[in-house]
C-alpha cells in the first residue's frame, strides 16, 4: 500500500514493469496476461487474474507510442481542428474531450499550418483509432490513407464526401428556414444577408435565397451585402452597403454566423442605430456568448454535446462495422433581444 500510495503522490504512471515487481512475475508474462495470450505459455487462471486485478489497483493504461511500435491500435483520437481561434470550435473541442475521456481513449489534437495544409504527420506517428474533423471543408484525399488503415473517421460539419467518411452535420437549410418564419411572423419583409467568403457562409447564404424562391408571400426582398474577406472586414462592407440597404427599407440582417451577428451588432451601435427597433439582427450557431452580447443575439443551433456523442456512436460502431454513417442535427431558434417587430415605416409601406 505504502508503494502504490507513493506511486500516486508522485505522478507516476504505472506500467507492467511495475506490476511484475509488486507481483513477483515477469514483465512478459505480466504483457502476455494483460493482452489476453497468456493461456498460450500455460499461466494459471489464478496469476492471470492477479495480474488484472493489480493493473486495474494500479489504473494502468498502455502506452499509445508502445502499442503503436507493436502495429496496434493505440486507443487514442486523433482531432484535427479547422481554426483553433474560433469559439466555436473551442466549444466543440471540450465536448470531444468529454467523449474520449467517457470511452477511454486519449486524445491527440491537431490544426492547419498557415498555408492551409492539415498537420498529418502529428496525427501518422499514432496508430489512431478514431480520426474526428472538427469543421466544415476541412476534408481532402488525404483521408483516404486513414480510411484505408482502418481509422474510423468522422467529421462534425460540411464537406466534401470520401468513402467510408462518416459525417455529423448541423442541417443549415432547416436552421435558416427557422430564422425567416421568426422574422416573417415578425412582420419583416425586406431582408439582407452579411457573411464572408468562406463555402460554409455561401451554403447559408444560398439556402437563404432557395427559401425565399420558394415563397409565394409578395414584397420579399433580399440583398446580398458583399462577401467579405474575413470576419474582420464585416464592418467595413457594411459600411459600404449601408445607404442601399436604408434605401431599400432592409429591416432584418441575417448574420452567416454568430461571430459575424457580433460584428454587425457592434456597427449598427457604433452607427448609431437601435437593434432591434431599426434592425433586427440575428445570427447562427447559438454560441455561448450570443446570450451576453449587448443587445443578446437571436440565433440557431444545436446540442454540440449530442451532435459529439453521436459522432464517437457512429465512429465506434464503424470500428466493428467498417460501414460510414451520416446524420443531420436539426437546429433550434432562440429568440433573444436583437430581434423584434419590423419598424412602423416599412409595415405602412407593405399596405
Amino acid at each position: 500500500m505504502v508503494c502504490l500510495k507513493r506511486l500516486r503522490d508522485a505522478g507516476m504512471k504505472a506500467t507492467q514493469k511495475t506490476i511484475a515487481a509488486r507481483l513477483g512475475v515477469s514483465i512478459s508474462l505480466v504483457s502476455r496476461a494483460l493482452s489476453g495470450t497468456a493461456s498460450a505459455i500455460g499461466a494459471s487462471e489464478e496469476t492471470v487474474r492477479r495480474i488484472v486485478a493489480e493493473a486495474g489497483r494500479l489504473k494502468y493504461s498502455p502506452n499509445s507510442a508502445a502499442l503503436t511500435l507493436r502495429g496496434r491500435r493505440s486507443g487514442t483520437v486523433g482531432v484535427l481542428v479547422k481554426d483553433f481561434d474560433d469559439p466555436f470550435f473551442g466549444t466543440m473541442i471540450s465536448c470531444v474531450q468529454g467523449g474520449a475521456v467517457e470511452h477511454s481513449f486519449s486524445l491527440l489534437l491537431a490544426g492547419f499550418d498557415g498555408s492551409g495544409r492539415p498537420d498529418l504527420d502529428s496525427l501518422s506517428r499514432l496508430n489512431l483509432d478514431i480520426l474526428v474533423l472538427c469543421g466544415s471543408d476541412v476534408c481532402g484525399p488525404w483521408i483516404r490513407n486513414f480510411i484505408a488503415n482502418g481509422v474510423a473517421c468522422v467529421q462534425i460539419g460540411e464537406g466534401r464526401n470520401f468513402k467510408g467518411l462518416a459525417r455529423v452535420s448541423v442541417d443549415d437549410r432547416a436552421g435558416i428556414r427557422l430564422l425567416l418564419e421568426h422574422l416573417l411572423d415578425l412582420g419583416h419583409r425586406r431582408f439582407s444577408f452579411v457573411g464572408t467568403k468562406s463555402m460554409a457562409h455561401l451554403r447559408r447564404r444560398n439556402c437563404l435565397e432557395d427559401e425565399l424562391g420558394s415563397r409565394k408571400e409578395r414584397f420579399l426582398g433580399l440583398e446580398i451585402v458583399p462577401a467579405a474577406d474575413c470576419i474582420a472586414g464585416v464592418p467595413e462592407v457594411l459600411r459600404n452597403s449601408l445607404s442601399s440597404l436604408r434605401k431599400r427599407g432592409t429591416t432584418a440582417i441575417f448574420a452567416a454566423d454568430d461571430l459575424v451577428g457580433f460584428e454587425v451588432l457592434k456597427f449598427l451601435r457604433n452607427s448609431g442605430f437601435r437593434v432591434p427597433e431599426d434592425f433586427s439582427v440575428l445570427g447562427f450557431d447559438n454560441l455561448p456568448f450570443s446570450s451576453r452580447s449587448f443587445p443578446t443575439l437571436t440565433s440557431v443551433g444545436v446540442d454540440f454535446r449530442k451532435m459529439v456523442s453521436k459522432a464517437f456512436e457512429i465512429a465506434i460502431a464503424g470500428r466493428r462495422t467498417g460501414k460510414a454513417g451520416n446524420v443531420l442535427f436539426a437546429p433550434v431558434l432562440e429568440s433573444r433581444q436583437s430581434s423584434g417587430e419590423a419598424n412602423i415605416k416599412n409595415k405602412e409601406r407593405r399596405r
